[in-house]
C-alpha cells in the first residue's frame, strides 16, 4: 500500500515538473512560478551588477539568492 501510494507521489511529481497534461491547474501554476522566479533572479543579478543598487539593497538580492537556491534545489531533487 505506502508502495504504491510513494510511486503515484513520484508519478505526480514528474507530471508537475515535467510534462503536465493539459489543463492540469498544478502543473502550470508551477511552471508559471519557475519562470517568474527566473525572471526576477535576472532582474536581480543585472542590477545587483549597479553599485548605488548593490549597496543599497545588498540584503534583498542575498534573499532573493537563498530563495532561488532552496527552490531551485528542491526542484532539482524532485526531478
Amino acid at each position: 500500500m505506502a508502495r504504491n501510494r510513494l510511486k503515484d507521489l513520484r508519478r505526480r511529481a514528474y507530471h508537475v515538473l515535467e510534462q503536465g497534461p493539459v489543463g492540469d491547474g498544478v502543473s502550470t501554476w508551477v511552471d508559471r512560478a519557475l519562470v517568474a522566479l527566473i525572471v526576477i533572479n535576472l532582474v536581480a543579478v543585472a542590477l545587483e551588477s549597479m553599485p548605488q543598487y548593490a549597496t543599497r539593497y545588498a540584503t534583498a538580492f542575498a534573499w532573493i539568492e537563498y530563495f532561488s537556491l532552496a527552490v531551485f534545489t528542491i526542484e532539482y531533487g524532485l526531478r
